[in-house]
């Protein structure tokens, strides 16, 4: 009885371990998502169609400069 509460402890707490480091993870990536979408957007004239931005991030991606 006491192996299997203590392997149930071990399993709750690396499940923790996992479910702490997902939220960590999906933080990261929205706070990198949010900063990249600010400089994108940074330099676009007001009245721009947001197309233009993807199409401009497009080309920053493969190397291309405008």
């Amino acid at each position: 009885m006491e192996s299997r509460k203590a392997e149930n402890w071990r399993l709750f707490e690396s499940t923790s371990n996992i479910d702490h480091k997902i939220t960590e993870n999906a933080a990261d990536l929205k706070c990198r998502i949010t900063a990249r979408a600010c400089r994108l957007t940074k330099g676009v004239n007001r009245g721009q169609p947001a197309i233009r931005v993807s199409y401009v991030y497009g080309n920053e991606m493969l190397g291309n400069k405008n």
